[in-house]
């Protein structure tokens, strides 16, 4: 299920409290990872941080963050011990999968390109 259509489930529900004590739990980790130079700058991170710091759900979605988690897949396991499971949605796997295929094909070019040079100085 998509995070945008759990959220609108969830919204004004029992399970809305749940959700956010969550990620309310995790949220000075949350704070910490960005702080991290690099890290701290993937605007997922920042989403998670939104998300709880928020007081609502409804807050949530009127921040810009919202949009860079609504795509993702989420799976509910046992909110009251903070068992759920965030997967990128299909958008961004096909994206990354895209990536990596060119990444792997641009190392094979160049595994190619050097096995043909050191063939023609043997010669």
């Amino acid at each position: 299920m998509n995070f945008s259509e759990y959220l609108d489930s969830v919204e004004n529900t029992e399970k809305e409290q749940q959700l956010l004590a969550c990620f309310a739990k995790d949220k000075a980790d949350f704070d910490e990872v960005i702080k991290v130079p690099i890290v701290g700058k993937l605007k997922l991170f920042g989403a998670w941080a939104a998300l709880a710091n928020a007081e609502s759900i409804s807050e949530f979605k009127q921040t810009e963050h919202y949009g860079y988690l609504k795509s993702w897949e989420f799976i509910e396991h046992d909110l009251e011990n903070g068992g759920f499971s965030l997967y990128p949605g299909a958008v961004l796997r096909k994206k990354i999968f895209t990536i990596m295929a060119i990444v792997g094909l641009a190392i094979l070019f160049l595994v190619w390109c050097c096995k043909r040079r050191s063939k023609n100085r043997c010669k």
